[in-house]
């Protein structure tokens, strides 16, 4: 029996060591395809050296980046590809205009929750919002990545700081309300040339912004099961007629924030930081909260990146992901490159960048502004372009709100309905 025992262990000795060194434990190659938007040979130079790093840990994975022109034609080849059973392992979705509904809803992307679970992720090191437009009817279905705009609060508030200290007005303040905000509006409004007429106004009037007075009055774009528009609520109502009341009753719209002319405006986050003119004194504020809420909000979330369901490397590009969102990407996405917005709480409150020399000086209020996901169900674009074109009227002057919500309402439910 010993000698039986001897023997095989002879036998597997012998086949061990006749093998090349390495080959027992080295790990198979793999090649991963990671497709984003966009057409500038930047966009591919940036992943290709964060994911640098990347391999450099995990030698025997390669990751090939593929740059795919505009959203819409981004959308269109991934969709066209996984029908053909050939889809990239990764790739970004955009978190605006119910993108990841087209992806979620048609599981055409992995159900990431039991990994996140069994390797502990811990949303809370993250800013507000960041993980807005990763779940999907309680199913984590992406990661967060905000290389293509921003994960912080958008659609925020700003303000110039020399208009305000000329007029002795003190600075948006936190938790600020929507009389704060008309009081200051109406006090910065005024002649400076003399003239009987304004040539300095409160704030620039922005007709597609009110879904965020809607939210810091207590109400709601859709229902819970995002299957319902709810604005004929008293919340959202009250909101809606506020928002009219700033053209038309309060008199503080006008103007142009760039020339300053106006002291207020809604501003995308990422977008006029890169663009706001030279010698503009400007900083950002908190969107102010109605009477019916204790909280103000605005749209917040970025873009995500996902897996595909027919990926053969899931594992690996787990990986993938997690290395993404790791502190050592985004120190070097931030910081390095300054390609992305920090999602982690510990780089968002790095000094380095909270803080600046000159405007928009603190980053603060848009990093603990209280945000709130677009609505990603299917149809939801469609909606709210109804919804825009109808309130126009009362923007104008020429229609109520209650009038113009009730004449919408049906056609825009219908659109939901339609998409379902």
């Amino acid at each position: 029996m010993r000698s039986g025992v001897g023997l095989l262990l002879l036998c597997f000795l012998t086949l061990v060591f006749s093998l090349p060194f390495g080959a027992v434990s080295a790990p198979q190659k793999v090649v991963l395809e990671y497709y984003t938007w966009g057409s500038d040979i930047k966009t591919i130079e940036n992943e290709q050296y964060l994911f640098s790093y990347f391999t450099n840990r995990y030698p025997h994975i390669e990751i090939e980046v593929s740059a795919t022109g505009s959203i819409a034609s981004h959308n269109e080849k991934i969709t066209v590809q996984h029908a053909a059973g050939i889809a990239p392992d990764l790739y970004t979705i955009s978190g605006s205009a119910s993108h990841t509904s087209l992806f979620f809803d048609t599981d055409m992307v992995l159900d990431l929750t039991e990994w996140a679970r069994r390797d502990r992720i811990d949303f809370n090191r993250f800013i507000p919002g960041a993980w807005a437009y990763t779940w999907r009817d309680g199913k984590l279905r992406a990661f967060p990545r905000s290389t293509k705009g921003t994960a912080y609060a958008t659609g925020v508030l700003v303000y110039n700081r020399k208009l305000f200290d000329e007029g002795g007005l003190r600075y948006p303040w936190q938790g600020w309300t929507f009389d704060d905000l008309i009081g200051t509006a109406k006090k910065l409004t005024r002649s400076v040339s003399g003239g009987p007429e304004p040539d300095v106004w409160g704030a620039v009037f922005e007709a597609a912004g009110w879904y965020r007075h809607v939210w810091s009055n207590g109400g709601e774009m859709l229902d819970e099961s995002e299957t319902d528009i709810s604005l004929n609520t008293p919340e959202a109502m009250e909101a809606l007629e506020w928002y009219a009341k700033w053209p038309n009753e309060f008199g503080i719209t006008g103007g142009s924030f760039e020339r300053e002319t106006a002291g207020m405006a809604y501003k995308s986050t990422g977008g006029f930081l890169r663009v706001a003119p030279a010698g503009l004194d400007w900083a950002f504020a908190e969107t102010p909260r109605g009477p019916r809420s204790e909280q103000s909000y605005t749209v917040g979330g970025c873009n995500v990146v996902a897996i595909s369901s027919q990926t053969k490397h899931p594992e690996e590009a787990w990986e993938v992901l997690k290395f993404l969102v790791s502190e050592e990407n985004q120190q070097r996405e931030v910081f390095e490159l300054g390609a992305g917005t920090a999602l982690l709480r510990s780089v968002a409150f790095d000094r380095r960048h909270v803080y600046r020399e000159g405007p928009p000086y603190d980053l603060t209020p848009i990093l603990l502004q209280a945000t709130k996901p677009e609505p990603q169900a299917p149809g939801w674009a469609e909606a709210k372009a109804a919804i825009n074109a109808a309130l126009t009227p009362v923007w104008n002057g020429q229609k109520s709100v209650r009038v113009a919500i009730d004449e919408v309402l049906p056609i825009a439910k219908a659109m939901l309905r339609q998409s379902k």
